[in-house]
């Protein structure tokens, strides 16, 4: 039998020969290699899989496919200049680190302190919130975290026993998006005239663009104040970064993420999965 490359390598010099023949034994070895590392490779990814199951089945509930943002909805976003490793294993939804309140956190209702003495600490559930300003998604979970406590105030005072919620907002701004940071620091300058909730509302219904102008003549603000606060923004970017700072070490990802004591909901936040972790956290 004769194979058509007998007719080509018959006319050719035996030095091209002898380079055709080598460059195909190094391809051949070549592509071995890969397939001996990419086996390796998916063994020890699948293994790994496997220990995480096996971890979350022994430890409690975790979030099924809940690095992929796509099937919780939310805004994802990465700074370039930081690189968050990520676990081999699926998400626990009950987590070890839960977020600090610190004194210049936004509080929900704002005459709850930030501090409370031992015995009333016990009896409150923190529901803290990363969030960006100008995001949909955290103007929507801000809206469904705040008619929950609302709703829990009411039965707090008939019936002594519920622990009381609080909401607390971590700035979690978008470093992607310019207006993102510039809307952190104009709630930081509202938060100085006790208006962070009331301006965070305002510029969650107005994303289109109404100006901060319009806005802080509706909520009755000091122009003069807020204007030297926009001016100067030290201590707001001061706050800003030190939200953001703290997402990073949680390995926040995704706005919004709420923390619910110890529990964390990622995307989508709704009412009933709140009441739920609610419920869950005051055992």
């Amino acid at each position: 039998m004769k194979f058509p490359c007998g007719g080509i390598m018959k006319g050719t010099p035996s030095y091209l020969k002898y380079g055709i023949v080598i460059s195909i034994s190094t391809a051949a070895v070549l592509a071995i290699l890969v397939l001996v590392v990419g086996k390796s490779m998916l063994i020890a990814w699948r293994d790994g899989q496997r220990a995480g199951v096996e971890e979350g089945q022994v430890s409690g509930e975790y979030i099924e496919g809940s690095l992929e943002s796509e099937e919780r909805g939310g805004d994802e976003y990465a700074d370039p200049l930081i690189t968050f490793v990520r676990p081999t294993a699926p998400f626990r939804m009950e987590t070890p680190f839960m977020p600090a309140v610190n004194a210049n956190d936004p509080i929900y209702p704002e005459n709850y302190p930030a501090t409370e003495g031992a015995q009333e600490e016990k009896r409150v559930i923190n529901l803290v919130l990363f969030c960006d300003q100008i995001s949909e998604s955290c103007y929507e979970a801000a809206k469904v975290v705040r008619n929950i406590i609302d709703n829990v105030r009411e039965q707090v005072e008939a019936h002594r026993e519920r622990p009381s919620l609080r909401l607390v907002w971590k700035d979690f701004p978008s470093p992607l998006m310019v207006d993102s940071r510039e809307a952190a620091v104009a709630a930081r300058c509202a938060q100085q005239q006790r208006k962070f909730w009331e301006f965070q509302e305002r510029v969650g219904i107005n994303r289109a663009g109404k100006s901060y102008d319009i806005i802080i003549n509706e909520l009755g603000l000091e122009e003069d104040i807020f204007n030297i606060c926009i001016q100067q923004q030290s201590e707001a970017q001061s706050l800003i970064n030190q939200g953001i700072q703290e997402a990073q070490e949680l390995e926040v990802r995704i706005t919004p993420t709420l923390f619910v004591g110890p529990y964390r909901v990622e995307g989508i936040v709704s009412y009933e999965e709140v009441e739920r972790l609610v419920t869950l956290a005051g055992q």
